[in-house]
């Protein structure tokens, strides 16, 4: 189902880059990009598609006890030197299948996480009638929050723990990211030929990986502090390694997974079965379908500021379209056009990667290499790039805001390094700072700081009203 949301989402796209282009006479026009909405996502991991698996599991879980029977069970209890024979009764359960109960069950909770993907779509679709409005009377730094947020804490921030993790694997890959892209630097191969910065790195970290950079000795301290457990080499070596860099784990997923047969069976409209099984979520949906419009509106603003002006309500449309659409094929995880657009647009991309991106995926997914894919490259090696994005879109956040509005945009930040934190470690006490990953909480707090900054205290007390309202629900 993914593969064919990113198919359908990064056609259109493409093609709304060269209807733009054409429209204004211009070639420098950079597509939107698009991809798996990861805020959504991490939200609906837990509050639909495992809820969904544990009322599955106890909607089957009398075929996998099977049929019960009450039996005597015979005792004998001394008191006071005096021995005395007790009865009591047992509930004992015989003829259960516990595998095809959790086969129901996990079907149960795939069908329930595709309807609701489903439904999700469409109240994003319903976003598109009130996204022009809130564009035209939110200031820019709250539009910008997520990119703070977003770019700051998950971008550049988690992953350069990784990379710090990995010194010997990790580092040498971000110095050639930040010096290629920062610094204007050029890895000459020969005359004018140059390696792509990016590929460079990706390279470096693999060999330095795959040469056992990051490898741990199975019987050591730090194989259980970094919670490594995929075999490095041969069966039987007496070394562990981190994703990415081991040889059993990536046969095992070829084998596994590489043009299985199977990929589409009993997918195709079959999960929309589970619509009757909502109700009760259809709350969390209409808040997560928030969150992921809004995170739409500051991704088209992203790319405004960066010359490049589409339609926000048309984006939104087509966002909860390719959800939609994924969710027709079996899938239950939600799409958008995601932070970075500047990135590609400072990279000289046009057109062109949009849809070369959803022909990959497409082949990848699809073939069931996506997975061999993950395990051929090292965490970090994506993770380097992944610093260089979120620190330009903070800097580009910045670069759009007006300077009386930076400490508000600076707030922005403190949800997502709470709720980073909170899911980092359960036990250091820190709380989450507003619900659906921070990213509305942010954003409406940067809003309301925006109009008290500018002394706008009555719009600022009429969103607030606003906001208690949507609270309820």
């Amino acid at each position: 189902g993914c593969a064919f949301a990113l198919l359908f989402g990064n056609a259109f796209y493409a093609w709304q880059c060269g209807r733009l282009g054409a429209k204004e006479g211009r070639t420098d026009v950079t597509a939107q990009p698009y991809g798996m909405n990861t805020t959504g996502i991490y939200i609906t991991l837990f509050a639909v598609n495992l809820t969904a698996l544990f009322i599955g599991g106890g909607k089957y879980m009398g075929e996998a006890l099977g049929n019960s029977s009450v039996i005597a069970d015979q005792g004998c209890t001394v008191t006071n030197g005096i021995a005395q024979l007790t009865s009591s009764s047992i509930t004992v359960y015989s003829g259960g299948d516990v595998t095809a109960a959790a086969e129901k069950a996990v079907d149960y909770a795939w069908k329930v996480s595709v309807a609701a993907n489903f439904l999700m779509g469409i109240f994003e679709i319903f976003g598109a009638l009130i996204g022009e409005a809130i564009r035209k009377i939110t200031p820019t730094a709250a539009f910008y929050s997520p990119l703070v947020g977003v770019g700051f804490v998950w971008l550049a921030f988690a992953p350069m723990i990784k990379v710090a993790a990995e010194p010997m694997m990790c580092l040498i890959p971000v110095l050639i990211i930040f010096c290629g892209f920062f610094g204007g630097v050029r890895y000459k191969v020969v005359g004018k030929l140059t390696v792509p910065v990016a590929l460079l790195a990706i390279a470096v970290a693999t060999i330095s990986g795959w040469a056992g950079a990051c490898k741990k000795d199975v019987a050591g301290v730090a194989a259980a502090k970094f919670g490594y457990s995929k075999t490095y080499g041969d069966e039987g070596s007496g070394w562990v390694t981190c994703t990415g860099t081991s040889k059993m784990a990536l046969e095992t997923a070829f084998e596994t997974y590489a043009f299985n047969s199977d990929v589409l069976k009993n997918a195709v409209f079959v999960g929309l079965e589970g619509f009757g099984d909502i109700g009760d979520m259809v709350t969390t949906l209409f808040l997560v379908a928030m969150v992921s419009f809004t995170g739409t509106m500051t991704c088209v603003e992203s790319a405004s500021a960066a010359g490049d002006d589409y339609p926000m309500a048309e984006t939104m449309i087509v966002d909860g379209a390719g959800t939609c659409f994924g969710a027709l094929f079996g899938s239950f995880f939600s799409t958008t056009v995601y932070i970075g657009h500047p990135i590609h647009k400072a990279l000289g991309a046009r057109r062109g990667y949009s849809l070369f991106n959803g022909l990959l995926y497409f082949v990848l997914l699809l073939s069931g290499l996506f997975a061999t894919m993950y395990e051929m490259i090292p965490e970090c090696a994506n993770g380097a790039i992944l610093v260089f994005v979120g620190l330009l879109l903070g800097r580009q956040a910045f670069e759009e805001t007006k300077p009386s509005h930076y400490p508000a945009l600076l707030l922005s930040a403190f949800p997502f390094i709470c709720n980073w934190a909170k899911l980092k470690d359960q036990d250091e006490g820190v709380l989450m700072m507003g619900q659906a990953g921070g990213l509305l909480f942010s954003f409406i707090l940067t809003w309301v700081f925006c109009l008290c900054i500018d002394r706008n205290f009555l719009q600022a007390t009429v969103l607030s009203f606003a906001c208690i309202w949507l609270s309820l629900f």
